[in-house]
């Protein structure tokens, strides 16, 4: 961290909350999230920046895997009239998202779904980690932090929930459930078929190996509901299966976007939150 990063970590972490676009943002001690906002600015800035730029004014994005809230929170202040829908079933961020949401500003346009989603609604085993490490809780554990223990939750689907919402519109789905991304979409049938919404999403090998999905998964996946797929941040297009096994070795993000329409991308600079 530099000097400026060291003062923000010191001055936000003994309060658990800290300012982001416009919203106090909760979260535990030690929280790893907190620390990579320090360190970056912006949580993922790149990824924001698509969000904010993808998600249309008056539709809906459905936040998969949302955590503290930092990807949702840029969106629905910048976006004119979008509304945001949050999945999260770990016990180590509901307590600190709610939180955020209940002070929100903007918290008339947003809201909690407590559940996993996945291909099938239900209830399931979630891997717990510590609370500064509930970055990396999910339905299998990834070895990416130690397991501290197992909860069981609900889970849900995105098309039992849009539909729940009166099939409404939703331009951009982002899902980061930490392997589980597959089966995230293929709960999502009808909505990407009739909305045809963007899809950013974290596709990670470690991840993979939990839910033994094969790395070329995705690309077929894509294929098959007329979507193409790109490696962010470069927009790198991916033709062939190689492609998205090469590029994995590089990011971990990627973009589905529905065939017959360009990624509407522009090159600007987002900002740094105060």
């Amino acid at each position: 961290m530099t000097l400026r990063q060291w003062a923000k970590y010191r001055i936000y972490s003994p309060a658990g909350v800290f300012p982001y676009f416009g919203t106090r943002v909760h979260f535990p001690k030690g929280c790893v999230a907190f620390q990579a906002v320090c360190c970056q600015g912006i949580f993922e800035a790149d990824n924001v920046r698509l969000l904010r730029q993808l998600c249309r004014p008056g539709t809906y994005m459905f936040d998969v895997g949302a955590n503290l809230g930092l990807m949702a929170v840029p969106v629905l202040q910048d976006v004119p009239d979008s509304r945001v829908v949050s999945f999260e079933p770990s016990p180590n961020a509901l307590p600190w998202l709610k939180r955020t949401i209940a002070g929100s500003a903007v918290k008339a346009r947003w809201q909690l779904v407590e559940k996993a989603a996945s291909g099938a609604a239900g209830r399931a085993e979630f891997s717990v980690s510590t609370p500064a490490n509930g970055l990396y809780d999910g339905l299998r554990h990834t070895e990416r932090s130690a397991e501290l223990r197992r909860a069981t939750v609900e889970v849900t689907t995105l098309d039992l929930e849009w539909q729940r919402l009166g099939r409404v519109p939703v331009s951009i789905i982002k899902v980061d459930v930490e392997g589980a991304e597959l089966e995230v979409l293929r709960g999502a049938g009808e909505c990407l078929a009739r909305t045809r919404p963007y899809v950013l999403l974290e596709w990670s090998p470690l991840n993979l190996k939990a839910y033994k999905t094969s790395h070329d998964a995705l690309y077929y996946f894509a294929r098959e509901r007329q979507y193409r797929l790109y490696a962010l941040p470069a927009m790198v297009p991916l033709l062939a299966p190689a492609d998205l096994e090469l590029q994995a070795m590089r990011t971990e993000s990627f973009l589905m976007a529905p065939s017959g329409v360009g990624p509407q991308i522009c090159d600007f600079d987002v900002g740094v939150p105060s």
